[in-house]
This record gives structure tokens, sequence and C-alpha cells, in this order.
């Protein structure tokens, strides 16, 4: 979800988006964060997967 909304961002005209986006984006860091101080060595992946590029979301252009 959070990859879509940062994919997205540019073409919807939506001023809730990067408020959501700095959401995601903490709760991500907060997961890693509560990970690694309980000495797990996995880390959760933001990237955007292949399929959900930007042409994905042409069609919401204006």
């Amino acid at each position: 979800l959070y990859g879509a909304l940062a994919n997205a961002a540019p073409y919807i005209n939506d001023n809730r988006i990067p408020v959501w986006r700095d959401l995601f984006m903490s709760a991500i860091d907060g997961a890693n964060k509560s990970d690694w101080n309980q000495g797990a060595n996995a880390v959760l992946r933001t990237e955007v997967p292949a399929s959900l590029d930007r042409q994905s979301f042409n069609i919401l252009r204006g």
C-alpha cells in the first residue's frame, strides 16, 4: 500500500497522500527498529514491485 501511494502521488490531486505516506513510513520504521531491538535480522521491504510501476497509474492523470 505504501508503494502504491508513493507511486500514485504525482498523479492524484489529493493533499492527504503525503500525510498517509509519512504515517506508513513511520510505521515501517517503527516495526524495523522493534525487530532490530529484539535481535531479528529481517527488515520490512518497502520497494515497489515491478508490477506497480508508474505506468499502472497513468489512467489517473487529469
